[in-house]
């Protein structure tokens, strides 16, 4: 069996039953996205999309079966919507608030930084020591770049170089990078990271479903195959979004499920 990683990102509430039937290996499955704000009485809040994480039961019972069937279940925070502005803004407050979110929900085995708002890195360090520190070493911490700041050094859309990020005394603590590949899915793409000085086995090749349908998968498949001819070793693939998404989720998995357990790529 593939050690590579099957990822869904999951912001479009339906269900996660039909990827337990599927019975996939090595899944993974982001809950998107967690927010902070503040309430119109100026009381600081933790949203998941736009609601509080409490007020959405049928969502937490069909997570914590997924859970229970051998699917990990992580969450996402930031993204498009923010978060980083405010948690930095009022540090102590908006990190208690993620603290007892994750203590809550317990099964959550890791947490996706997806930096969209301009930060000093310094800040990012202390978010990833304090998490480590207080979940441990078994809690999974990723980041979610865009490709241009993987392959040139460059500042991402944080502000920040993730290779300064890298190096630095919590480059150890980030398991891996969810790379968001989006208008750029190919071999190329893939290739100029890991030439770059990143380790293929930390990058996960990040796909936008609604670049593709039924008629054209078949493109991103062979770019995929490329990958693993000369990356063997490389992290997985994801596809934002299960939810919403031209490709049908539980195909993409199975097709890209048999491409990682097939020496050459080749099984459609």
């Amino acid at each position: 069996m593939s050690s590579k990683k099957l990822i869904y990102y999951y912001q479009t509430f339906t269900s996660l039953k039909p990827l337990v039937k599927a019975n996939l290996p090595n899944l993974y499955v982001y809950l998107a996205s967690l927010h902070f704000g503040y309430n119109n009485d100026n009381t600081p809040y933790i949203h998941l999309n736009d609601s509080p994480p409490d007020d959405q039961p049928s969502l937490w019972q069909d997570v914590k079966n997924a859970h229970l069937n051998g699917i990990k279940i992580l969450v996402l925070l930031g993204g498009a919507g923010g978060a980083f502005g405010d948690l930095f803004n009022n540090y102590n407050v908006f990190y208690d608030l993620l603290k007892n979110f994750l203590n809550k929900y317990n099964y959550i085995q890791g947490i996706d930084l997806d930096v969209e708002e301009t930060v000093k890195m310094q800040d990012i360090q202390k978010l990833i020591k304090d998490i480590r520190s207080d979940f441990g070493e078994k809690f999974i911490i990723t980041l979610a770049p865009v490709v241009y700041p993987m392959i040139t050094d460059g500042p991402g859309l944080g502000g920040f170089s993730y290779k300064k990020l890298y190096q630095s005394n919590v480059g150890a603590y980030i398991d891996w990078f969810n790379v968001q590949c989006y208008g750029c899915y190919n071999f190329s793409t893939y290739n100029q990271i890991i030439n770059n000085g990143y380790p293929e086995e930390q990058i996960v090749f990040g796909m936008l479903g609604d670049e593709y349908n039924s008629s054209n998968f078949s493109r991103a498949l062979n770019e995929i195959k490329s990958v693993i001819k000369k990356y063997d070793d490389m992290g997985g693939c994801i596809l934002w979004e299960y939810g919403d998404t031209q490709i049908d989720p539980i195909t993409w998995g199975k097709k890209i499920n048999n491409l990682f357990n097939s020496k050459r790529g080749c099984f459609y």
